[in-house]
Order: C-alpha cells, then sequence, then structure tokens
C-alpha cells in the first residue's frame, strides 16, 4: 500500500471515529465544556472528512478503514457507555490526548513519502489542526481533572 493510501486511510478512519466519538460523548455527557469540545471535534472532523474524500477521489485512491483502530474504537465506546459521565468525560479526553498524538506522529513519518500533490496539501493542512485538538484537550483535561465534576 502506497504512502498516499496509508495516509488517507488514516484520516479516513480517524475522521470517523472522532465523529462517532464525539457524538456519543456530546449526548453524555453533563459538562458543558467537554460537550463544547466534543462539537468542534465533530464538526472540524466532519469537514476534513469531505475534503479528505474529495482529495482522495481526485487522486484515484479507494478509502478503506484502518480494521484495528476501528475495532479499537468500538470495544472503548462500548466502555463509555457503561462509565459514569464525569468519568466518561476524563476518559474521553485522554483518549483525546493519546490520539491526537500518535495520528501526528503517524502523519509527519507518512507525508514527506505522499506524493499525491492534494493529498499532500491535506496532510500539510491536517497538521496543525490536529496540533490544536491536542491543545485544546489538554487545557480541557487540566480544567476538568482539577474540577469537580459538577458540569459548570
Amino acid at each position: 500500500m502506497s504512502a498516499n493510501e496509508r495516509a488517507a486511510n488514516l484520516l479516513n478512519t480517524v475522521n470517523k471515529s472522532e465523529i462517532d466519538d464525539a457524538q456519543m460523548v456530546a449526548g453524555r455527557t453533563q459538562n458543558e465544556q467537554v460537550k463544547d469540545f466534543a462539537q468542534m471535534l465533530m464538526n472540524e472532523h466532519k469537514d476534513a472528512q469531505s475534503k479528505l474524500e474529495s482529495a482522495a477521489s481526485a487522486a484515484n485512491v479507494n478509502l478503506m478503514e484502518d480494521e484495528a483502530m476501528t475495532k479499537s474504537n468500538d470495544k472503548k465506546l462500548d466502555r463509555w457507555k457503561n462509565e459514569p459521565p464525569a468519568n466518561m468525560d476524563k476518559a474521553y479526553v485522554n483518549a483525546e490526548i493519546r490520539g491526537h498524538r500518535n495520528v501526528l506522529k503517524r502523519l509527519q513519518s507518512l507525508e514527506p513519502q505522499i506524493t499525491d500533490p492534494q493529498l499532500k496539501s491535506l496532510v500539510q493542512d491536517s497538521v496543525p489542526a490536529l496540533q490544536k485538538h491536542l491543545k485544546a484537550a489538554e487545557q480541557l483535561r487540566s480544567q476538568i481533572g482539577s474540577g469537580s465534576g459538577s458540569g459548570h
């Protein structure tokens, strides 16, 4: 599989997982900061997915999902369904930090190998957005980690 396909499939999997995670958390959390964060991620990853689908189509890349990542995400969502909302909030924010760090590392290592100009540009544009999400998650963790979890 080419670097073009690996990068496109990674972004495809990440965007879909982020949207699923954010929808579930936004519907269950009682913390407005977590809800706002989830909503922001959902909106931005939906937009990123739309751009990815256009770039992949232009590059003749058939988007697929990373099965292991998808299965792992499904298990995580199942666990969160049984967590009290405050525990789920912390687990969600921690997962966002880990996930964004991992994706950034993988994209940054793939980027020099990407040959399609549209996909390369998309990855280059994705990195600052993912860094922004990571920073927002880290700030949120410090706020909810020391907070009462009361949703204020």
